[in-house]
């Protein structure tokens, strides 16, 4: 059965965090955004894979500004390997 996916915006803390969670939770892939903060999108990242067993990558975009929407997506990541948008990354493809 083919997992379910989805994005979450601001998800390296608070009301971000806490959607990234119950969605990993209820079975979904992730592919979560942070604007500043990546060590804390990482480490969150890797906790998800390791506790619910889906895959989570993670990438820097700064949405709340306007014309940035554009930069999404240029890293992307996945737990200890980052790497540009449209590589694919040890067989994770969210």
């Amino acid at each position: 059965m083919e997992r379910k996916k989805a994005v979450v915006t601001g998800a390296s803390r608070g009301i971000g965090k806490g959607i990234a969670r119950c969605l990993a939770r209820e079975g979904y892939d992730l592919a979560i955004s942070y604007a500043t903060q990546r060590g804390e999108a990482q480490t969150l990242s890797r906790e998800l894979e390791e506790e619910y067993g889906g895959k989570c990558f993670f990438f820097q975009a700064s949405l709340e500004l306007p014309g940035r929407a554009g930069a999404a997506g240029k890293e992307r990541g996945s737990p200890g390997r980052p790497g540009p948008a449209g590589e694919q990354r040890g067989g994770h493809a969210v």
